[in-house]
């Protein structure tokens, strides 16, 4: 089925440890120094005009499924975004990845000590099963999944302003898809950098969703929006895909459940071509044992 990317802004109060009204005055200087107007940045984010006035004066934080982009739009890191531009002040906390690797132990510790049929263990389980919208102890179970896991934790502490040492990533995480989308956010948040954000987008995605089978579509948009869709690569699924069209696009990467990047199916390139005949030009981002190679919509024939 299709799945829109979420859109649950921040309100102020929710956040107390982040200055909304630096922030704003950061993204504000980042913008003109850019030499956008806010209706230009709203259309290069595909947000409203009135969403980025919020930011700026402090009213709301931008939608973290945005902060990648609008990182990437204004020339800064993500650190610098949420620290409203002081981050390189101050020495970011390293995690450590064999504390997320025992911080898991912890958890089936509980269910050991406790029992599994606890109130405390069943609650935390289940906490966690609602937030994150999985089932944990499968997960758990599966050195597969259970890798997943620690780059979850991994992912979220880069995207809150810490640090992670590559090496020991690397011990602990043998997928190297996961090593990569790692290697990704940290190098985003470290520093603006040339990293194709299309596909670094498409695996943080695919991460945060825990994708099984399927394929995340991830299409930047002729004014610069960026939009991302599970696809079963079914007919139903595609034809969302194309009906959600509603302008050519610029870039476009499908990255299938196992990380790697794939070709959209003929149908689709055929219906994204029949919808704007300027589409035929889009970018078709491929990543391979050789690195990111593109070619044009038309070339996937």
């Amino acid at each position: 089925g299709m799945i829109q990317p979420f859109r649950n802004e921040t309100e102020k109060g929710e956040e107390t440890n982040m200055d909304l009204m630096k922030i704003g005055k950061y993204i504000q200087s980042r913008r003109k120094a850019a030499g956008l107007t806010q209706k230009q940045l709203a259309q290069r984010l595909n947000v409203s005009f009135q969403a980025v006035s919020k930011w700026e004066n402090g009213d709301t934080l931008p939608d973290a499924a945005l902060l990648l982009d609008l990182a990437d739009v204004l020339n800064t890191s993500t650190d610098q975004l949420l620290t409203g531009g002081t981050a390189i002040l101050r020495e970011r906390r390293r995690i450590r990845v064999q504390d997320v690797v025992e911080g898991f132990e912890h958890i089936e510790a509980i269910g050991r000590c406790f029992g599994e049929d606890s109130l405390f263990y069943i609650g935390m389980v289940d906490g966690i099963n609602e937030k994150m919208n999985m089932d944990l102890i499968p997960y758990l179970r599966d050195p597969k999944t259970r890798e997943a896991l620690i780059a979850e934790v991994l992912i979220q502490g880069i995207m809150n302003g810490c640090t992670v040492d590559m090496d020991e990533v690397r011990e602990a995480i043998h997928n190297p898809n996961m090593v990569r989308a790692i290697e990704g956010y940290l190098a985003k948040t470290d520093e603006p950098t040339e990293t194709n954000l299309l596909v670094q987008s498409a695996d943080g995605y695919r991460n945060a969703r825990k994708l099984k089978a399927g394929t995340v579509v991830v299409v930047r948009k002729a004014s610069g929006g960026i939009t991302m869709y599970d696809s079963d690569g079914s007919e139903t699924a595609e034809q969302a895909i194309l009906s959600a069209q509603t302008e050519p696009i610029r870039e476009i990467v499908c990255c299938r459940h196992s990380g790697e990047t794939d070709v959209p199916s003929e149908r689709l390139t055929n219906g994204l071509i029949e919808r704007f005949p300027e589409n035929a030009q889009a970018i078709v981002w491929l990543r391979g044992s050789d690195g990111l190679s593109e070619r044009t919509l038309s070339a996937c024939r």
